[in-house]
């Protein structure tokens, strides 16, 4: 694990995967052969980010980000080489995910030695997508044959029709929450009334702006806004193997149907990575979009400079969910029932849901103090609608309006 207190030239020398983010963040000179020797040596981290201004806690997830990225393929790898019975298997957004490995394991560990309990699971980045979760259970037919609990975030696999018709229809998964969701969605209808999936924590999107770029034009303040035809070829979006696209793309289809996501799509110059976003932003690249449409832990790398503006849409920012799922009748589990009775304990706890906002994803814990904007109001797709949805089929048709119109206007 990366700290504050270490130089920048022992994190490039332990984690040389790292020095794209350094770069892509505009600190070229921090990572430079030449001062890495000169000042890199004594030089730490955080008085480096201090002194170029920037936010110390987000810089470092995107490290951690980087790092974690790195060695997923290998984690995955050798999970399948042990073919393991998985009780708990997840998807998880990079900056958080070793912190939540870290608590995982330690709960993992204490069941052992106290209880003589076991606990196996396996944890990659969401960015990988749910491709290998598919590949392991998406033919399995008994409950039983599946994990225990299922953690993960968007709208995939686990939104799926094949999955939610064997699975959550018919009840496998059911799991009460044992609070009263955080005051900031009060009124949100987040929770699933049905109390199968258990969302613990968002992935917001929010606008960041450049003004010169926009020349002129308006700045945007709400997704309607966004969908005018004054921004056409004048945002990025983020590239589709996140999770927060997809759920921007249902979002506004469900509100304003197929022309909404026809709007996006004329609008839409780019699909980056955000952190190819924010390297973008503090360019003077001429033709760059004027607005980025970003995950809210990337807005706070950005430094709001002349010009630049992070703007929370005024009729909420979309959010993609991190939920859980957990087996709801201790005859459908393949692990001790008290196991999975403490593994759910853990991912709906406040210490998890402080792991989460530290990163900048709001937690729904009510304990947790997730120090959002005054202005911070959210928006979502509503379970209505996502219980009519097949995201198998839905989420290519939506893709495919999306990207009609992209080559239209290219």
């Amino acid at each position: 694990m990366i700290e504050v207190t270490m130089t920048i030239r022992s994190i490039i020398e332990q984690y040389p995967e790292t020095r794209a983010v350094f770069i892509a963040n505009g600190l070229d000179d921090l990572v430079d052969k030449r001062n890495l020797e000169k000042v890199g040596a004594f030089l730490t981290i955080e008085s480096a980010l201090k002194m170029k201004e920037k936010d110390l806690v987000a810089f470092m997830n995107m490290l951690s980000e980087q790092i974690s990225s790195n060695h997923d393929r290998i984690d995955i790898t050798l999970a399948e080489e042990k073919n393991e019975q998985l009780d708990v298997i997840g998807l998880l957004p990079v900056s958080v995910r070793l912190q939540v490995l870290e608590t995982f394991e330690a709960l993992r560990v204490r069941l052992q030695k106290e209880e003589g309990l076991s606990l196996a699971g396996r944890f990659a980045a969401a960015q990988e997508g749910t491709d290998w979760v598919a590949e392991a259970y998406g033919q399995v037919e008994e409950p039983r044959m599946l994990p225990d609990i299922c953690f993960s975030a968007g709208f995939d696999f686990f939104f799926a029709k094949p999955f939610t018709d064997r699975f959550i229809k018919s009840g496998v998964f059911r799991k009460l929450m044992p609070w009263t969701e955080n005051e900031d969605f009060q009124g949100l209808g987040l929770q699933d009334p049905k109390s199968r999936y258990c969302i613990i924590s968002v992935v917001p999107a929010v606008f960041v702006v450049d003004e010169p770029a926009l020349e002129g034009r308006s700045v945007p303040r709400t997704w309607e806004d966004l969908l005018g035809s004054s921004y056409e070829r004048s945002i990025a979006m983020p590239e589709r193997s996140l999770d927060i696209p997809r759920s921007i793309l249902l979002t506004l289809y469900a509100r304003f149907g197929e022309e909404g996501v026809r709007s996006l799509g004329r609008n839409t110059a780019s699909q980056l990575h955000p952190a190819q976003m924010v390297k973008q932003i503090k360019s003077a690249v001429k033709g760059r979009p004027a607005v980025s449409v970003m995950p809210y832990f990337f807005s706070r790398t950005v430094n709001e400079a002349e010009g630049i503006t992070v703007i929370w849409p005024e009729d909420g920012a979309i959010v993609s969910p991190i939920y859980m799922l957990a087996k709801s009748d201790p005859g459908f589990c393949r692990a001790d029932p008290r196991v999975v009775e403490r593994a759910a304990e853990l991912f709906s706890s406040q210490q998890m849901g402080t792991i989460f906002t530290k990163g900048y994803f709001p937690s729904l814990h009510p304990k947790v103090n997730n120090a959002l904007p005054d202005e911070a109001s959210f928006q979502w797709i509503g379970w209505e609608f996502l219980e009519g949805m097949d995201s198998g089929i839905i989420l290519p048709q939506v893709y495919n309006l999306f990207d009609e119109e992209i080559a239209r206007t290219e």
